[in-house]
């Protein structure tokens, strides 16, 4: 089924300083040639959650089995589809260039993110020079350290679909079963991905369509979801018999107490209308200690939602107006709802409003300037490319490298697991820093995925004791806590048998 736009859509001139056919291979190349650089500078580079789902893949692919360990179950469960695609890899390649193979899965994903926003600027008849531009903007950003781009992460695979999205509702002829298709895809990649449904309202509101005819949509969208996520949800069900992820509690409980000032428990009794008092406090807890979100989340929303206005009081088609009021309104509610249930505002989950920024800011501006000198925005997109580089780079080592810098034996806990792989695995928080994403954690050994000596998968949660004796049950290598949490200190040593509070890690073997 498909609907027609009310709108008249205007077709894509030919000309302009760049050949519009490769605006999509210029972004696809930047994004290869820093992702090699990436991949020269370490062959193996894991980040942060890259790990579990790394884990969870190779044991799909060798027996099918779900359980490895309760602790981390969540985090794949969030991501159920960049999780068999890991699996897939796993089915088809050896597990020594696993690692490797995974990471150049996330580089292909994310040059077709390029060629989907080159797709997208074309169905907007954007001028060929900012095209390029744009594209080139963003591909160099998505390499900031914040995006996780050549990791065994979930984001390429979000930011592709979230674009294709947008292809999607912005043609003239809407195919309802691809809006339901591309909605599931998002949804099973990251559970915020069910908020384009409803920023989808918005968008189609915004054309004028009878409020009838939107019920209508989104019966039909409503169903093809559900047959998208069915079997996932059955499947979860079965295994941990919840229907929807938690990915996420244990960050919640741990951080929420020196976020906000008060206990997990009170902050859970209370009603989600009184926890709208809670917001300055998260806001404000949130850009202290973590000022790249400042830079790389908050103002390019804050920004995106400036567009929205500047493009209300301007003669804006209604399909880029379209365009624009999906884009803010799934950012919106975006930080909305994460601020209510899970009061982390981490650069993940905002990861989209920078590249929504750039996207509503090039088509409203190329509608509205259609005539401008083209040799003017080289400067500007390098300007703006340079400006927000530079913030978030200065942001997360501000950040990221003074807690490790000042304490050593942290720095020596990833120099041995270095060590022990001969260089080819290195674990880290971000590639500005190491330890102080983590709270603290076990590195296990998974039976040799990497290297027949190690293989390392985080464990984390309030439960230290059983923790660790599930990690050594299953081969643990080291142990490490961040002295941040030092309520878990003694309950580690009382485990590990270590001999004083200096022994910030020990060895098995």
């Amino acid at each position: 089924m498909t609907i027609m736009h009310s709108t008249t859509v205007r077709t894509v001139g030919a000309g302009g300083v760049f050949d519009r056919r490769r605006a999509g291979f210029f972004g696809a190349a930047i994004v290869i040639v820093l992702g090699a650089l990436y991949l020269a500078r370490s062959r193996v580079f894991f980040l942060a959650d890259g790990y579990i789902f790394l884990a969870y893949a190779r044991n799909i692919a060798d027996h099918f089995s779900w359980a490895i360990n309760p602790p981390e179950l969540t985090f794949a469960t969030s991501s159920p589809l960049w999780t068999v695609l890991c699996a897939i890899c796993a089915a088809l390649i050896p597990k020594s260039y696993l690692p490797l193979a995974v990471q150049g899965l996330g580089m292909a994903l994310f040059a077709g993110v390029m060629m989907a926003l080159d797709s997208l600027f074309r169905r907007f008849a954007v001028p060929a020079g900012r095209s390029v531009l744009a594209i080139g903007i963003f591909a160099g950003i998505a390499f900031n350290g914040f995006y996780y781009a050549i990791s065994a992460m979930e984001t390429p695979l979000f930011m592709l679909l979230f674009i294709i999205f947008c292809l999607v509702i912005s043609e003239r002829s809407v195919s309802l079963i691809a809006v339901g298709v591309v909605a599931g895809l998002l949804f099973l990649t990251r559970v915020e991905g069910v908020l384009v449904l409803p920023a989808y309202c918005v968008a189609r509101l915004t054309l004028r369509i009878s409020l009838r005819q939107l019920v209508g949509e989104l019966v039909v969208i409503g169903a093809i979801f559900a047959v998208v996520i069915a079997p996932w949800q059955v499947f979860l069900f079965v295994k941990t018999g919840g229907a929807l992820p938690t990915s996420g509690a244990g960050r919640l409980y741990l951080y929420l107490p020196t976020v906000i000032g008060t206990s997990v428990a009170e902050y859970l009794a209370t009603p989600y209308p009184a926890r709208l008092g809670y917001i300055p406090k998260i806001i404000y807890g949130n850009f202290v200690e973590h000022p790249v979100v400042l830079a790389s989340c908050l103002l390019p929303l804050v920004a995106l939602i400036g567009v929205y206005f500047a493009a209300l009081r301007s003669r804006i088609s209604a399909s880029t107006m379209s365009l624009v009021s999906f884009l803010v309104t799934f950012c919106s509610l975006n930080l909305a709802i994460y601020v209510l249930f899970q009061p982390l505002i981490f650069q993940r989950y905002l990861i989209v409003a920078l590249p929504s920024f750039i996207v509503a800011a090039t088509v409203v501006l190329s509608e509205r300037m259609p005539h401008s000198n083209e040799r003017a925005w080289p400067i500007l997109g390098v300007g703006v490319s340079l400006f927000v580089l530079v913030v978030t780079h200065l942001a997360g080592v501000r950040y990221f490298d003074v807690p490790t810098t000042r304490d050593e034996r942290v720095v020596g806990l990833f120099r041995a697991l270095d060590e022990q792989t001969n260089g080819n695995c290195r674990l880290a928080a971000e590639p500005l820093g190491i330890s102080a994403y983590f709270t603290h954690c076990y590195i296990i050994d998974l039976g040799g995925l990497i290297n027949p000596d190690i293989w390392p998968l985080l464990i984390r949660g309030p439960d230290a004791k059983s923790e660790l004796e599930y990690a050594r049950a299953h081969g643990a290598t080291h142990i490490y806590w961040n002295e941040k949490h030092p309520e878990v200190v003694s309950e580690v040593e009382q485990a590990a048998g270590s001999s004083g509070p200096e022994v910030i890690y020990r060895l098995r073997k």
